[in-house]
Protein backbone atom coordinates (compact mmCIF):
# COMPACT_ATOMS: atom_id res chain seq x y z
CA UNK A 1 0.00 0.00 0.00
CA UNK A 2 0.92 3.53 -1.19
CA UNK A 3 1.42 6.25 1.73
CA UNK A 4 -1.27 8.21 0.16
CA UNK A 5 -3.25 5.46 -0.29
CA UNK A 6 -2.66 4.87 3.95
CA UNK A 7 -3.33 8.47 4.58
CA UNK A 8 -6.93 7.73 2.98
CA UNK A 9 -7.48 5.09 4.76
CA UNK A 10 -6.59 6.67 7.95
CA UNK A 11 -8.93 9.34 7.53
CA UNK A 12 -12.19 7.20 6.35
CA UNK A 13 -11.49 5.14 9.43
CA UNK A 14 -11.80 8.26 11.27
CA UNK A 15 -14.52 9.79 9.90
CA UNK A 16 -17.09 9.09 12.76
CA UNK A 17 -14.84 11.47 14.66
CA UNK A 18 -16.33 14.48 12.79
CA UNK A 19 -19.79 13.32 13.42
CA UNK A 20 -20.23 13.13 17.41
CA UNK A 21 -21.56 15.76 19.00
CA UNK A 22 -19.85 18.91 19.71
CA UNK A 23 -17.76 19.45 22.14
CA UNK A 24 -16.11 15.45 21.30
CA UNK A 25 -16.71 15.94 17.82
CA UNK A 26 -13.22 17.05 15.21
CA UNK A 27 -13.53 19.26 12.58
CA UNK A 28 -12.67 17.48 8.96
CA UNK A 29 -8.97 19.47 8.95
CA UNK A 30 -8.21 18.86 12.11
CA UNK A 31 -8.73 15.02 11.19
CA UNK A 32 -6.49 15.40 8.63
CA UNK A 33 -4.05 16.97 10.56
CA UNK A 34 -3.66 14.22 13.36
CA UNK A 35 -3.61 11.45 10.47
CA UNK A 36 -0.52 13.26 9.72
CA UNK A 37 0.77 13.57 12.78
CA UNK A 38 -0.13 9.30 13.43
CA UNK A 39 1.80 8.77 10.25
CA UNK A 40 4.72 10.58 11.10
CA UNK A 41 4.96 9.09 14.46
CA UNK A 42 4.76 5.46 13.34
CA UNK A 43 6.35 6.18 9.95
CA UNK A 44 9.24 8.13 12.06
CA UNK A 45 9.18 10.92 9.14
CA UNK A 46 8.79 14.52 8.68
CA UNK A 47 5.51 16.33 7.90
CA UNK A 48 7.93 17.29 4.42
CA UNK A 49 9.05 13.65 4.43
CA UNK A 50 5.42 12.45 3.73
CA UNK A 51 4.68 14.61 0.84
CA UNK A 52 8.02 13.63 -0.74
CA UNK A 53 7.33 9.89 0.05
CA UNK A 54 3.49 10.01 -0.90
CA UNK A 55 4.10 7.31 -3.54
CA UNK A 56 6.30 5.32 -1.31
CA UNK A 57 5.08 1.65 -0.67
CA UNK A 58 4.67 0.94 3.01
CA UNK A 59 5.98 -2.09 4.79
CA UNK A 60 3.17 -4.25 6.42
CA UNK A 61 5.31 -4.04 9.67
CA UNK A 62 4.60 -0.39 9.52
CA UNK A 63 1.15 -0.52 8.47
CA UNK A 64 0.41 -2.43 11.21
CA UNK A 65 1.71 -0.52 13.44
CA UNK A 66 -0.04 2.46 11.99
CA UNK A 67 -3.32 0.49 12.05
CA UNK A 68 -3.06 0.01 15.71
CA UNK A 69 -2.89 3.87 16.54
CA UNK A 70 -5.79 4.38 14.56
CA UNK A 71 -7.36 2.28 16.44
CA UNK A 72 -6.55 3.86 19.67
CA UNK A 73 -7.55 6.90 17.75
CA UNK A 74 -11.14 6.22 16.61
CA UNK A 75 -11.81 5.67 20.19
CA UNK A 76 -12.00 9.16 21.03
CA UNK A 77 -7.94 8.83 22.25
CA UNK A 78 -6.53 12.34 22.55
CA UNK A 79 -3.28 11.80 19.95
CA UNK A 80 -1.17 13.11 22.07
CA UNK A 81 -1.45 9.81 24.50
CA UNK A 82 -1.27 8.26 21.36
CA UNK A 83 2.05 9.63 20.39
CA UNK A 84 3.16 10.34 23.89
CA UNK A 85 4.46 13.92 23.42
CA UNK A 86 2.66 17.30 23.31
CA UNK A 87 4.48 20.66 22.04
CA UNK A 88 3.93 23.34 24.67
CA UNK A 89 5.70 26.75 24.58
CA UNK A 90 7.95 25.78 21.66
CA UNK A 91 9.22 22.82 23.72
CA UNK A 92 8.26 18.88 24.09
CA UNK A 93 6.94 17.25 26.84
CA UNK A 94 6.41 13.78 27.46
CA UNK A 95 2.48 12.98 28.21
CA UNK A 96 0.51 9.51 29.05
CA UNK A 97 -3.10 9.61 30.85
CA UNK A 98 -1.37 9.84 34.48
CA UNK A 99 -1.08 13.74 33.23
CA UNK A 100 -3.29 16.21 31.91
CA UNK A 101 -2.28 17.23 28.10
CA UNK A 102 -0.75 21.20 28.44
CA UNK A 103 -3.49 23.51 26.39
CA UNK A 104 -2.75 26.05 24.66
CA UNK A 105 -3.96 28.64 26.26
CA UNK A 106 -2.32 27.79 29.50
CA UNK A 107 0.90 29.04 27.22
CA UNK A 108 -0.56 32.18 28.88
CA UNK A 109 0.31 31.33 32.16
CA UNK A 110 4.12 31.27 31.35
CA UNK A 111 3.61 33.99 29.56
CA UNK A 112 2.05 36.25 32.76
CA UNK A 113 4.93 34.19 34.91
CA UNK A 114 8.00 35.87 33.42
CA UNK A 115 6.46 39.39 33.13
CA UNK A 116 7.62 38.62 37.04
CA UNK A 117 11.27 38.35 35.80
CA UNK A 118 12.07 41.59 33.30
CA UNK A 119 14.96 42.48 35.90
CA UNK A 120 17.12 39.42 37.22
CA UNK A 121 15.69 39.12 40.43
CA UNK A 122 17.81 36.60 41.54
CA UNK A 123 16.26 35.90 45.39
CA UNK A 124 13.19 34.75 43.87
CA UNK A 125 11.19 31.36 44.86
CA UNK A 126 9.09 29.83 42.42
CA UNK A 127 6.40 26.86 43.15
CA UNK A 128 4.05 24.97 40.67
CA UNK A 129 1.35 23.56 42.87
CA UNK A 130 -0.47 20.79 40.52
CA UNK A 131 2.80 20.25 38.16
CA UNK A 132 1.73 17.40 35.96
CA UNK A 133 3.82 17.08 33.32
CA UNK A 134 5.89 20.16 34.42
CA UNK A 135 5.10 22.20 31.23
CA UNK A 136 4.12 24.96 33.62
CA UNK A 137 7.64 25.37 35.61
CA UNK A 138 9.85 24.16 33.19
CA UNK A 139 8.88 26.38 30.57
CA UNK A 140 9.43 28.99 32.80
CA UNK A 141 12.72 27.92 33.80
CA UNK A 142 14.06 27.27 30.58
CA UNK A 143 13.07 30.73 29.61
CA UNK A 144 14.69 32.27 32.49
CA UNK A 145 17.84 30.14 31.70
CA UNK A 146 18.06 31.53 27.98
CA UNK A 147 17.21 34.91 29.14
CA UNK A 148 19.70 35.05 31.89
CA UNK A 149 21.72 31.96 32.41
CA UNK A 150 22.09 28.97 34.20
CA UNK A 151 24.37 30.61 37.48
CA UNK A 152 20.76 32.74 37.26
CA UNK A 153 19.03 29.44 37.51
CA UNK A 154 21.34 28.31 40.37
CA UNK A 155 20.57 31.19 42.85
CA UNK A 156 16.93 31.07 43.32
CA UNK A 157 14.62 27.82 44.48
CA UNK A 158 12.10 26.34 42.27
CA UNK A 159 9.71 23.65 43.76
CA UNK A 160 7.20 21.89 42.26
CA UNK A 161 4.35 19.68 43.74
CA UNK A 162 1.55 17.05 42.97
CA UNK A 163 -0.66 14.75 44.64
CA UNK A 164 -0.28 11.84 42.03
CA UNK A 165 3.26 10.20 41.98
CA UNK A 166 2.59 9.06 38.66
CA UNK A 167 2.50 12.55 36.66
CA UNK A 168 5.78 13.47 39.04
CA UNK A 169 7.44 10.56 37.73
CA UNK A 170 6.39 12.47 33.74
CA UNK A 171 7.38 15.94 35.28
CA UNK A 172 10.84 14.26 36.40
CA UNK A 173 10.86 12.82 32.98
CA UNK A 174 10.61 16.19 31.05
CA UNK A 175 12.96 17.79 33.12
CA UNK A 176 15.47 15.47 32.54
CA UNK A 177 14.70 15.98 29.11
CA UNK A 178 15.43 19.50 29.08
CA UNK A 179 18.48 19.23 31.44
CA UNK A 180 16.80 21.60 34.37
CA UNK A 181 16.77 18.60 36.97
CA UNK A 182 19.46 19.89 38.91
CA UNK A 183 17.50 23.30 39.15
CA UNK A 184 14.14 22.29 40.05
CA UNK A 185 12.80 20.25 42.87
CA UNK A 186 9.54 18.01 42.74
CA UNK A 187 7.47 16.92 45.80
CA UNK A 188 4.49 14.67 46.74
CA UNK A 189 2.28 16.56 48.03
CA UNK A 190 -1.55 17.34 48.15
CA UNK A 191 -0.95 20.97 47.67
CA UNK A 192 0.86 22.46 50.49
CA UNK A 193 1.14 20.07 52.18
CA UNK A 194 4.49 18.12 52.01
CA UNK A 195 5.89 21.82 51.83
CA UNK A 196 7.09 25.11 53.42
CA UNK A 197 7.12 28.09 51.08
CA UNK A 198 10.58 30.39 51.34
CA UNK A 199 9.12 33.84 52.82
CA UNK A 200 12.43 35.20 53.11
CA UNK A 201 12.99 35.12 49.46
CA UNK A 202 12.56 38.94 47.51
CA UNK A 203 9.90 37.01 44.57
CA UNK A 204 7.69 34.81 46.00
CA UNK A 205 5.48 33.57 42.99
CA UNK A 206 3.00 30.41 42.82
CA UNK A 207 1.92 29.25 39.72
CA UNK A 208 -1.30 26.93 39.43
CA UNK A 209 -3.65 24.81 37.47
CA UNK A 210 -5.74 23.38 39.49
CA UNK A 211 -8.43 21.26 38.87
CA UNK A 212 -11.30 23.75 38.18
CA UNK A 213 -14.71 21.31 36.41
CA UNK A 214 -17.98 21.28 38.07
CA UNK A 215 -18.94 17.43 38.66
CA UNK A 216 -22.00 17.86 36.67
CA UNK A 217 -20.03 19.66 33.41
CA UNK A 218 -20.01 16.93 30.89
CA UNK A 219 -16.63 16.43 29.38
CA UNK A 220 -15.82 15.65 25.79
CA UNK A 221 -15.13 12.26 24.84
CA UNK A 222 -11.55 12.70 24.61
CA UNK A 223 -11.10 14.25 27.92
CA UNK A 224 -13.94 12.33 30.06
CA UNK A 225 -12.47 9.43 28.88
CA UNK A 226 -8.80 9.54 29.13
CA UNK A 227 -7.78 12.36 30.96
CA UNK A 228 -6.61 12.13 34.68
CA UNK A 229 -10.21 12.15 36.97
CA UNK A 230 -8.38 14.23 39.93
CA UNK A 231 -6.57 16.73 37.40
CA UNK A 232 -10.21 18.05 36.22
CA UNK A 233 -13.02 17.86 38.82
CA UNK A 234 -13.08 19.80 41.68
CA UNK A 235 -16.68 19.16 43.30
CA UNK A 236 -19.85 20.98 42.26
CA UNK A 237 -18.61 24.38 42.01
CA UNK A 238 -15.85 23.62 40.79
CA UNK A 239 -14.19 25.35 43.47
CA UNK A 240 -13.35 23.34 45.84
CA UNK A 241 -9.28 22.79 45.38
CA UNK A 242 -9.52 26.17 44.34
CA UNK A 243 -10.96 27.11 47.84
CA UNK A 244 -8.50 25.30 49.85
CA UNK A 245 -5.29 26.39 47.55
CA UNK A 246 -6.07 30.17 48.22
CA UNK A 247 -6.80 29.24 52.25
CA UNK A 248 -2.94 27.55 52.09
CA UNK A 249 -1.41 30.37 50.43
CA UNK A 250 -3.67 33.31 52.52
CA UNK A 251 -0.21 33.58 54.85
CA UNK A 252 2.14 34.00 51.97
CA UNK A 253 -0.17 36.41 49.57
CA UNK A 254 -0.54 38.70 52.78
CA UNK A 255 3.09 38.94 53.03
CA UNK A 256 3.56 39.63 49.51
CA UNK A 257 4.28 36.75 47.46
CA UNK A 258 2.02 36.57 43.64
CA UNK A 259 -0.24 33.86 42.68
CA UNK A 260 -1.07 33.72 39.00
CA UNK A 261 -3.96 30.65 38.81
CA UNK A 262 -5.97 28.95 35.83
CA UNK A 263 -9.02 28.88 36.42
CA UNK A 264 -12.63 28.27 34.68
CA UNK A 265 -14.17 31.30 32.74
CA UNK A 266 -17.69 31.26 34.46
CA UNK A 267 -15.66 31.08 37.90
CA UNK A 268 -14.81 34.83 38.17
CA UNK A 269 -18.21 35.70 40.47
CA UNK A 270 -17.69 32.59 43.28
CA UNK A 271 -13.83 33.17 43.22
CA UNK A 272 -14.07 37.43 43.83
CA UNK A 273 -16.58 36.11 47.02
CA UNK A 274 -13.67 33.94 48.11
CA UNK A 275 -10.89 36.10 47.87
CA UNK A 276 -13.45 38.74 49.77
CA UNK A 277 -14.18 36.56 52.75
CA UNK A 278 -10.22 36.42 52.70
CA UNK A 279 -9.70 40.03 52.85
CA UNK A 280 -7.63 39.67 49.77
CA UNK A 281 -8.44 43.05 47.52
CA UNK A 282 -5.53 43.32 44.83
CA UNK A 283 -6.61 41.15 42.68
CA UNK A 284 -7.30 40.73 39.00
CA UNK A 285 -8.91 38.51 36.25
CA UNK A 286 -7.23 37.74 32.68
CA UNK A 287 -8.81 36.64 29.82
CA UNK A 288 -7.19 33.63 27.47
CA UNK A 289 -7.22 34.15 23.56
CA UNK A 290 -10.90 33.34 23.04
CA UNK A 291 -11.81 36.09 25.46
CA UNK A 292 -12.95 34.01 28.07
CA UNK A 293 -12.12 34.56 31.85
CA UNK A 294 -9.08 32.18 32.38
CA UNK A 295 -6.67 33.31 34.90
CA UNK A 296 -6.49 35.08 38.51
CA UNK A 297 -3.80 37.33 39.09
CA UNK A 298 -3.02 37.91 42.98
Amino acid sequence: MRLKDLKNWAIAQLQHLTQLPAPSNVSPQTLKIEVDVLLQSALELTKEQLIIKSNDEIDRAIIEKFQLLISRRAKSEPVAYIIGKKEFYKRTFIVNNSVLIPRPETEILVELALKNFTKMTKDFYLLDVGTGSGAIVLSIIDELREKFGQEYLKSGEIHAVDISDKALNIARKNSDNLQLSQYVKFYNSDLLNQIKINKNRTLILIVANPPYIMESVPLPSHVGLYEPYLALRAGADGLDIIRRLLAELLEYLQAGAKLIMEIGEEQEDGITKILQSYKIGNFEFVRDYSEKTRFLLI
